[in-house]
């Protein structure tokens, strides 16, 4: 049965526990028991409750903790870093491992959940030690892909009109009615959850869209820092992106500069990066390509040599 828990949040400064927050975050738990662990990591301004479906029937033991302040109702007005987030997740991730003692890890990013994946394993090589695989499921490329971050980040809490406006701004650049109806259930979602908190929402979508915004490598020198670092510290890592223009102008250009750059080459393989070009972002977490993705990570981190 799936559970919504609560666990006390706090970061780790010079290995010395230090409460940041001193109130709790939430996360869902299907306590199924298995020797596999599945961690998910959710979307901009959305919550654990988007990998309910696939928890609920999973075979595999699944946690999904929520962003602090990202849960629906609740009044929570402090803003945090990504570096707070990525200290609180770190140690949640770190301490359930301890806990439950699986003998297969996969960490399961969706969107900004996939950058924030990378920031955790990057940030933290012990933790790093501990993980079998990554499924990092549309994350940030470059500047061009940060979409709803670039504007997210452009959101005046005290400007109704300006959020409005930003509202409107995505919603025009839908391709079909398909995708249409899934950027306004988005949108719907995020902003009958945020409301009167949208400064949470502005402060973490801001500092995405800068870490990603660089003229170097055609603007991937940061996806590519990351791409590095996840790769040497973790044995399967699966990218997965879905068949957006800008993801295939950005993996096109990713692709061009492992040719010339033998540091970047060594990292790489054929297996590691996919489009979807048939898949628009929020399929990648519909239930059969979702649990498609997984069992294809799950398989390959059990094959590989340790």
């Amino acid at each position: 049965m799936l559970v919504t828990r609560d666990v006390f949040a706090y970061t780790k400064v010079d290995d010395n526990e230090v409460n940041v927050i001193g109130e709790n975050i939430q996360y869902l738990d299907n306590g199924v028991k298995s020797d596999i662990l599945l961690i998910f990591l959710h979307g901009l301004g959305l919550d654990a409750n988007d990998f309910r479906h696939y928890m609920e029937v999973s075979k595999y033991r699944c946690l999904a903790p929520t962003l602090y302040g990202f849960n629906r109702n609740e009044n929570i007005l402090i803003s945090l870093s990504i570096d707070a987030h990525t200290a609180i997740l770190t140690s949640f991730i770190n301490s359930n491992i301890e806990k439950i003692t699986p003998k297969t890890v996969i960490l399961v990013g969706f969107s900004i959940g996939a950058d924030m994946v990378q920031y955790i394993v990057k940030a933290n090589q012990k933790l790093a030690k501990k993980i079998d695989g990554m499924l990092l499921l549309d994350g940030n490329i470059n500047h061009s892909t940060c979409t709803i971050s670039n504007r997210f980040a452009l959101i005046n809490p005290k400007n109704h009109n300006n959020v409005v406006e930003i509202v409107r701004s995505i919603s025009e650049g839908t391709e079909n009615l398909s995708e249409w109806l899934q950027v306004h259930q988005y949108l719907v979602k995020v902003f009958s959850k945020f409301k009167n908190r949208t400064p949470i929402l502005a402060r973490f979508a801001k500092e995405t869209s800068e870490r990603f915004d660089s003229n170097a490598t055609n603007g991937l020198d940061y996806f590519i820092s990351n791409f590095q670092a996840t790769t040497d510290k973790v044995r399967n890592v699966q990218y997965i992106f879905s068949g957006e223009s800008n993801n295939k102008k950005a993996l096109n250009d990713f692709k061009a500069l492992i040719l010339s750059d033998i540091n970047i080459a060594s990292a790489y393989s054929d297996d590691s990066i996919k489009i979807e070009n048939n898949m628009k972002h929020f399929d990648l977490i519909e239930y059969v390509n979702l649990n498609s993705f997984i069992d294809q990570t799950i398989s390959k981190s059990q094959v590989l040599p340790s």
